[in-house]
């Protein structure tokens, strides 16, 4: 079980993994250096932001879900909670720094950044339940589907001409 669960596991990251290389030789012949520098910062602060804020809640599900097991409705519910009340407090961290922000052409993607944020949370903790609940084709499958829906929405945006608001729409 352990290497075919193994092996899931690597199909998982090594598509998404893939399709991340080759997007960015697609993102930079769409876009124009700023506009793609601007992409990355704000994905990559995103994620950063998700990581520091959400890690606890998703790591802590992966330790707990093997012992509540026969009460997974209240783990789940406490984090669900914590979920929500954290994304309130990035909202609102968001929307003072969006407020403050003193570049108008940046500005909206400070506004971008904000549900990236709470969305790459909400999917690592949903991913996270998948491998704790030992179901590694959900896993698999949730991971391929989330890159190649961000690979294909984000160049199609991007195509259209709607720079990198449109790929952080897309990856959104």
């Amino acid at each position: 079980m352990l290497v075919r669960h193994s092996a899931i596991y690597l199909f998982a990251k090594l598509i998404p993994a893939l399709l991340g290389v080759g997007s960015i030789a697609i993102y930079t012949r769409l876009l124009d250096a700023v506009d793609y520098g601007h992409f990355a910062v704000v994905y990559s602060v995103a994620g950063i932001g998700y990581s520091f804020v959400y890690a606890w809640l998703w790591l802590g599900l992966t330790r707990f879900t093997p012992v509540y097991r026969d009460r997974e409705e209240l783990l789940l519910g406490v984090v669900l909670r914590s979920f929500m009340l954290l994304s309130l407090i990035v909202v609102l961290v968001g929307a003072i720094t969006a407020a403050l922000w003193s570049d108008d052409g940046t500005r909206s993607l400070v506004w971008f950044a904000i549900p990236l944020c709470c969305l790459m949370g909400w999917y690592e903790i949903n991913q996270e339940l998948h491998r704790a609940r030992l179901t590694p084709g959900a896993y698999t499958f949730f991971s391929i589907l989330r890159s190649v829906v961000t690979v294909v929405t984000s160049t199609l945006l991007a195509y259209w001409g709607l720079g990198a608001e449109g790929m952080v729409a897309g990856a959104i």
